[in-house]
């Protein structure tokens, strides 16, 4: 269902309700407690506002939006019983994901443009569904080995997710961008873009500790810039670009350092500087 309302010639609100799923599957790797997951379904609800000022030089589009999934189907870690724990995908308790974004464009001048994205997301588990995941990645509270064995029991470390930040989703996130065309004439045209942007900490694996933090990835800047010459036919270009000018490194995602692994945890960092040039050459129409 969408509804749309247009106040003046310049301005759009729209509400929406859209559903949808994703179907089950099988878990067909070793170990996996879970043979069979069902389908997740989600319901979308999008209160959004687009519109244009300044003489249409300045577009504004926001929305604050609530999606539901029932039964979301991501991977745990799971009591295996008499085969032991192991890894499946698995339909979880319901999560609700509220958050807003609003996205900016605004034509300074003939050859100047400068834009604007920022958007927030909370996403949690919801519901009472007792979803017990084993969280062997806390290096201060490792399980007791069950005696005479050296195998160590995994039911201390069973938790109930209801209620927790769900993993990998960033609160806050903006994009600041600015770009200059110089045209010049029959010699083609100069284009200076400049980009940054910031990534706010996550939750990458487990639950949130803050006594170590060890699972929770700081935030980070990047800052990009490139410069492009095209010719006027638009059949060749040049540009030259730096990536990351301050050389800050992220980090995109951190694997699970559990307790078979003596607590060592494996990132997934972004790239560092990097510079280059490209060259192009369009042929014909394409």
């Amino acid at each position: 269902m969408n509804v749309d309302f247009s106040p003046t010639e310049d301005a759009l609100m729209y509400f929406s309700i859209t559903t949808g799923y994703r179907a089950g599957g099988f878990n067909l790797g070793y170990n996996a407690p879970t043979p069979v997951y069902d389908k997740e379904d989600i319901t979308a609800f999008e209160l959004g506002c687009n519109g244009q000022l300044l003489d249409g030089t300045l577009q504004i589009n926001s929305a604050i939006y609530l999606y539901k999934y029932e039964g979301i189907a991501l991977q745990f870690r799971e009591d295996g019983g008499f085969f032991g724990p192991g890894t499946s995908v698995t339909n979880g308790p319901d999560v609700d994901t509220i958050g807003f974004e609003v996205d900016v464009l605004w034509l300074a001048t003939d050859s100047i443009t400068v834009g604007f994205n920022y958007s927030y997301t909370n996403s949690e588990y919801q519901g009472d569904s007792d979803k017990e995941i084993i969280d062997n990645t806390n290096p201060l509270a490792p399980s007791n080995p069950v005696a005479g064995t050296g195998v160590y029991s995994d039911e201390e470390l069973k938790i109930d997710i209801d209620g927790l930040t769900v993993p990998r989703i960033p609160e806050n996130k903006f994009t600041l961008w600015g770009e200059y065309n110089w045209q010049l004439g029959d010699k083609g045209k100069l284009v200076f873009l400049s980009t940054l942007a910031y990534t706010d900490e996550f939750l990458a694996v487990g639950r949130p500790r803050p006594e170590t933090r060890l699972n929770v990835t700081p935030d980070y800047i990047r800052w990009d810039a490139r410069a492009t010459w095209t010719s006027s036919d638009e059949q060749w270009s040049v540009a030259a670009f730096v990536n990351n000018i301050t050389d800050e490194i992220g980090i995109r995602q951190v694997d699970n350092g559990d307790q078979d692994a003596n607590f060592s945890y494996t990132v997934e960092p972004t790239n560092p500087r990097w510079a280059g040039i490209e060259l192009s050459w369009k042929f014909g129409a394409i």
